[in-house]
């Protein structure tokens, strides 16, 4: 695991436990090279990625073009583990998985991921755990995105104001 990683995610996000799960029809081992991307801006929700070896990031482009990082995952997570929001709720339309390092993940579809979390009581919690976690930090992040522009805009507001 990367220095710095936050204490929280290195046990909530580890789903080495399960990697057994991950194996059989609709289960497919891909290799990426450091700065890679694992999917389009087409498909970012439709297919889960478990990390067996690496470090994979989401990133996504403001509308000036300068990328933004959502989280970073190291191995033993799932990415994007999103199995109940369309992507259209996201942050932007275009999310992009990156392999910050040469990686092997465990590629399979929502779908499956929804089956595995029905038929496992045991997945389900810790993909829960995950969910609440990331819930809040959510949050954190829409506000750290937001008040830097909403600033700017109450400065050029005010300046107007008192210079116009």
């Amino acid at each position: 695991m990367k220095t710095g990683a936050p204490v929280l995610d290195s046990f909530i996000d580890d789903f080495r436990g399960f990697e057994s799960l991950f194996t059989g029809p609709g289960f497919i081992q891909r290799n990426y090279k450091k700065d890679s991307f694992l999917n389009d801006e087409a498909n970012y929700g439709k297919w889960q990625y478990y990390i067996v070896r690496g470090f994979v990031e989401a990133v996504y482009p403001d509308e000036e073009g300068a990328n933004h990082m959502l989280f970073q995952k190291p191995k033993g997570s799932i990415v994007p583990l999103n199995y109940t929001e369309p992507a259209c709720l996201t942050y932007s339309e275009n999310i992009y998985l990156r392999a910050i390092e040469d990686t092997r993940v465990i590629e399979f579809s929502t779908e499956l991921l929804r089956r595995l979390i029905h038929s496992r009581p045991d997945f389900a919690l810790k993909c829960l755990e995950h969910k609440d976690k990331d819930a809040n930090l959510s949050y954190y992040r829409v506000l750290t995105l937001l008040l830097p522009d909403s600033f700017k805009k109450v400065c050029r507001l005010l300046n107007d104001f008192y210079n116009g």
